[in-house]
């Protein structure tokens, strides 16, 4: 059985992250305006990878009437971090909620570089739920639960193209390996936005699965390294008794073409509904939490189980990440725990061996009972 651990920061964890060069892991989260006591903070720690203990190195807290970091986003190549934490009620009915806040990362400090609105609405339950930099690290993009993507240059974080609606809250947007596509998902639309002019390329609605089960997307990521030109979705069952990946084909050379889009494979991966979704730095991974609080590993190629962890946490998963080199799944619940598992090595064994072992164990049987049903036989002569 592979290492694992389990931490408790303090806080329900609502985002995690890695930062790239010197792998530590960024923890954001909080109880929210409250008076209990329960602290809104962002926390960065190392981790030891043989032992799975870490180390805390910085703890930034945020004031108790202000919210918990409901996102985070690592530059990748600046010791800089944005956090999505809206401001105190007050301050978000007023329509100033600088809630998208970007940290430069010091030794045991996170100082306030800038902050901005990325919110629209004066409603203090809507907030930034993803945000990512491009890989190039030219482009901040933030989606909201107000149904808002905007695009942001850094590190001026003047906007970029004309903010779009997707309708309904925005569940997950990631970029593409070659800085020129963003997938995004709310619970009935999946579009992939040209970083050319902020155009949508390619969309899909009310997706169906066995044919006529209606889902719900839920999240996305592109494919890495290997898995360069495909993209895949999660999407969950309304019903929610299964949670499915799709993985696509697409045309890199020209995106918006009619045919340019393929679904290539789609599995039903858990019988819960998927609450998060990953891929490994490599691209040969993928990793998801559920509502059943279990977490799994997939192959990225061909959809299959790779490991799986039940009861992981005592809520539901609501943020997951792999460490860059990807020997590390780490996962996040309101519960208040952040779940560290070494991912097992890829089996050396190939599947034609367990095929033919099989094949052979159905051979042994028939000659077992072959040779019993002989000898009654002769028994009763």
């Amino acid at each position: 059985m592979p290492a694992r651990k389990t931490h408790q920061p303090g806080f329900p964890i609502y985002s995690l992250a890695f930062t790239p060069k010197k792998p530590r892991l960024v923890v954001g989260g909080g109880g929210g305006p409250n008076k209990s006591g329960i602290k809104n903070a962002v926390a960065i720690y190392d981790i030891d990878t043989k032992t799975l203990d870490w180390k805390e190195l910085v703890v930034h807290e945020f004031g108790r009437d202000e919210d918990g970091c409901m996102s985070l986003a690592v530059h990748p190549k600046e010791k800089v971090i944005v956090a999505g934490v809206n401001s105190p009620e007050s301050n978000v009915k007023e329509g100033s909620n600088r809630n998208c806040r970007v940290f430069q990362v010091k030794a045991d400090s996170l100082s306030l570089m800038k902050a901005i609105s990325t919110l629209e609405s004066t409603d203090s339950m809507k907030f930034q739920k993803s945000a990512q930099f491009s890989p190039d690290g030219s482009i901040l993009a933030t989606g909201t639960t107000d149904g808002q993507i905007k695009f942001w240059r850094y590190p001026d974080l003047t906007p970029v193209y004309t903010p779009l609606n997707h309708g309904s809250e925005i569940h997950d947007l990631d970029f593409s390996q070659r800085n020129s596509l963003v997938s995004s998902v709310s619970s009935q639309k999946w579009m992939v936005l040209s970083l050319k002019d902020g155009k949508v390329v390619w969309s899909a609605e009310k997706p169906i699965m066995r044919q006529s089960e209606a889902c719900e997307f839920r999240a996305t990521r592109f494919g890495l390294g290997p898995t360069d030109g495909t993209v895949f979705t999660v999407v969950n069952a309304k019903s929610r008794k299964s949670g499915f990946i799709c993985k696509w084909l697409f045309s890199m050379s020209n995106p918006s073409a009619t045919k340019a889009w393929k679904l290539e494979k789609s599995r039903a991966v858990v019988n819960k509904s998927i609450t998060s979704f990953a891929i490994s730095d490599s691209g040969t991974l993928l990793g998801y939490g559920a509502a059943d609080m279990s977490i799994g590993v997939i192959n990225a190629k061909n959809l299959q189980n790779v490991h799986r962890i039940a009861a992981a946490h005592n809520f539901a998963v609501t943020c997951i990440t792999f460490s860059p080199d990807s020997n590390m799944i780490v996962s996040g619940s309101a519960d208040g725990a952040v779940h560290i598992a070494v991912v097992p090595p890829p089996s050396t064994v190939s599947p034609v061996f367990f095929i033919w072992l099989s094949l052979l164990g159905a051979i042994l049987m028939v000659s077992i009972a072959y040779l019993l049903l002989i000898t009654d036989e002769e028994q009763e002569l």
